[in-house]
């Protein structure tokens, strides 16, 4: 799931055209930030994949969470879902909450609307592209390349579950513009640097 971030053919002419002023590991990582920023901004709030395309939907079919046997047990009581007791099988006496319109009318309940978002519990990508406690973050820095990965082995775990089912969302450059903004980004800090030397040597 690792995602890497270098300079190279895309970001061509940028050493040139600032006179061959090249990276430091610390515009790597803002670069890195920047990177994380686009993949949040995209996925949470424009509800599209890696190639710009809107998200395969969430599942209609009924569903419920059982207690004690779901993860978003907890969470399907706010979204709304109508809470039943198994009267047979296996979970027999167990409290479920029960989601007529499937997975979509949770998601729904939970964040007001059915579109995927990929957040589930707000761990995968954290509630903001800044969030402490995200599960994407920068794995390594050199001055030459910045690598994206989750920060931790379950939201790696729900990311691929994402990505096998139909809802790419990770990788920068797909969509068209991503890598452009990522150049003008990276341009705009290198050519401040210079300005912040020249203005220097002119006092």
């Amino acid at each position: 799931m690792e995602q890497r971030v270098e300079i190279g053919v895309d970001l061509e002419g940028l050493a040139r055209d600032l006179q061959a002023v090249t990276p430091e590991q610390a515009d790597m990582e803002a670069l890195g930030m920047d990177a994380l920023a686009i993949i949040y901004h995209r996925t949470v709030n424009e509800h599209l994949d890696c190639y710009g395309k809107p998200f395969k939907p969430y599942s209609t079919a009924p569903t419920w969470f059982t207690e004690g046997e779901s993860d978003y047990y907890s969470l399907a009581g706010k979204a709304g879902g109508e809470r039943r007791k198994a009267k047979r099988g296996p979970n027999k006496g167990k409290q479920y909450v029960y989601f007529k319109g499937g997975y979509a009318q949770f998601h729904s309940g939970l964040g007001g609307d059915s579109r995927p978002t990929l957040q589930k519990r707000q761990d995968m990508l954290g509630s903001s592209a800044n969030d402490t406690n995200a599960g994407i973050g920068l794995e390594q820095v050199t001055a030459e390349a910045v690598t994206l990965d989750f920060v931790r082995p379950r939201e790696r775990q729900k990311a691929q579950w994402n990505e096998d089912n139909g809802r790419e969302f990770w990788g920068i450059g797909k969509r068209p513009g991503e890598v452009q903004l990522l150049a003008e980004s990276l341009r705009e800090r290198l050519t401040a640097r210079v300005e912040k030397v020249l203005n220097g040597h002119a006092k």
